[in-house]
């Protein structure tokens, strides 16, 4: 019994360490970049964008490169990025680039009110079951992965917020080669 209280109290600890940190937007990732190696393909799937559009895996091939960024709209970071990128998406409409964002937290509603005050155009959706195995892969938001037509996750993940001069980088990067 007395393990037993030490460890509630342990995971109570832990637990209200992480949702503090969850607030604050002075706590960074110490790392920006993981390894892709469980990730060789972006799952196949069909859903509606919050606008009701059909977007499916399919819609890859149509692209050199997709960028999709993992958000939530509980955090900062995640919301200060949204104008950044799309500033990336104005820049990269006409060049064979598409940005797509994941809410991961459901919030329909929310995420729908951030998109139109940020006035966000690019496509964003909530995860269905398709792509909940992906997301697993990662715990930290926004993570940033990059799709190539054959719907390959490329060997270029980032983890954290980055300015539009980064992404502009890696993007440039990426569909130069």
């Amino acid at each position: 019994m007395f393990m037993k209280k030490i460890l509630i109290s342990i995971f109570a600890i832990i637990l209200v360490l992480s949702l503090g940190a969850c607030g604050n937007e002075k706590v960074k990732s110490e790392k920006t970049e993981i390894s892709t190696e469980k990730l060789s393909k972006f799952p196949e799937f069909k859903l509606n964008d919050l606008n009701g559009n059909e977007v499916s895996s399919k819609d890859f091939k149509d692209y050199d490169i997709t960028m999709i960024n993992i958000w939530g709209t509980f955090y900062s970071p995640c919301i200060n990025e949204l104008p950044k990128l799309q500033k990336l998406n104005e820049a990269y409409e006409d060049k064979n680039f598409r940005l797509m964002g994941i809410v991961v937290d459901r919030d329909e509603y929310g995420a729908k009110e951030l998109l139109k005050e940020k006035g966000i155009t690019y496509t964003n959706f909530l995860p269905n079951r398709d792509i909940e195995e992906l997301l697993a892969n990662f715990d930290e938001v926004p993570t940033t992965i990059f799709v190539n037509k054959n719907g390959q996750v490329l060997n270029k993940v980032v983890v954290g917020g980055k300015s539009f001069e980064d992404y502009d980088k890696i993007v440039k990067g990426l569909l130069e080669n």
